[in-house]
């Protein structure tokens, strides 16, 4: 009997060990470990996938691990609160990380807030700790569109009537032509986005925006993007970068055109969309990070359904000794 309690009590130590190993930033090498743990997920929401993490890892200063087959970014903490995102894995493992994540930090913080969880995640964690008090903020500004691809292939009924005069306009007014995004243009789309930021307001978000593109672009064939370029009068206008996300959704990545060109951006999307609804159900149209006018385009483009994105607060004092501390500092 010592010796099961011996190796059980050895196991929890490099278990811990384990997860106290130092966060790090995604290198290729990690691509095959993160697709198959992201596989794992049940979740749609576009930060489970590897490009993500990979290209906007320096954008927002992000490290990871891999802690009981599941992924962790490293968190961050004010005050009394550690903010940390939900572990990325199957569902019994990110439970196992859970409990490790709770065992951890529960002492030193008040409460943790697990970021980026879907409705079955709050399920999820609410059945872990049912003795603890769990809230859910649904977070609109990082819900994602998600489009129906033979819905928008047809663009039938006045849902779609604003966007077809909008297509109509522009076919009348340029001269254009599709060909894909290859080695040979990809030069000059670079250019394209250099005018881009040019055109821009400096920010830390358009800064990072900048980067995580021009790291694409040097891993564009390693990462399994596809994309295609509009030319208008024969000089790039417009190009698109996207990848599968699963064999039911298609991720548009990045897209960047010209801003003096009228109905555009119209063009693109329904090209896109065009081009994969014989493949894919949805597309993934991203999130609209809360400013008006992108959320006023997107929500235009009539998706079928939005992502869920939850951000859960589960406070560590169980709720019988939340109780009574509540009363112990408020006698009657």
């Amino acid at each position: 009997m010592r010796i099961f309690s011996s190796l059980a009590a050895r196991l929890r130590q490099r278990r811990m060990q384990a997860f106290e190993r130092p966060f790090r930033r995604l290198t290729l090498q990690d691509r095959p470990l993160v697709e198959r743990l992201c596989a794992r997920d049940s979740g749609i929401s576009c930060h489970l996938n590897f490009q993500t993490m990979f290209f906007y890892q320096e954008m927002y200063d992000d490290c990871f691990r891999f802690v009981d087959a599941c992924i962790l970014k490293k968190p961050a903490a004010d005050g009394t609160t550690l903010y940390i995102q939900y572990p990325i894995g199957a569902p019994e493992d990110r439970c196992r990380a859970i409990r490790r994540i709770v065992s951890v930090y529960a002492k030193d913080y008040h409460r943790i807030i697990f970021c980026a969880a879907s409705d079955t995640e709050v399920d999820e964690l609410r059945s872990l700790f049912p003795e603890r008090d769990v809230n859910a903020e649904n977070c609109r500004d990082c819900q994602q569109y998600m489009l129906d691809l033979e819905e928008q292939s047809r663009m039938e009924g006045s849902k779609f009537s604003d966007r077809r005069n909008k297509l109509r306009r522009f076919q009348k007014e340029y001269r254009w032509q599709k060909e894909p995004l290859t080695a040979e243009n990809l030069e000059a789309c670079k250019a394209l986005n250099q005018l881009w930021y040019q055109s821009h307001v400096k920010s830390d978000s358009v800064d990072g925006e900048q980067r995580a593109l021009e790291n694409a672009f040097g891993y564009y064939d390693v990462c399994g993007f596809d994309g295609f370029v509009i030319r208008i009068d024969g000089e790039i206008a417009a190009f698109t970068m996207g990848l599968p996300f699963n064999d039911r959704i298609y991720m548009s990545f990045f897209t960047k055109q010209r801003n003096d060109v009228r109905n555009l951006s119209w063009l693109v999307e329904q090209e896109i969309i065009n081009e994969k609804c014989r493949q894919y159900q949805y597309l993934n149209y991203s999130d609209d990070m809360g400013v008006p006018g992108l959320r006023k385009h997107k929500t235009m483009m009539g998706p079928a359904f939005m992502t869920p994105y939850y951000n859960i607060t589960l406070y560590t004092q169980r709720k019988k000794e939340k109780e009574r501390r509540t009363n112990e500092s408020n006698p009657v």
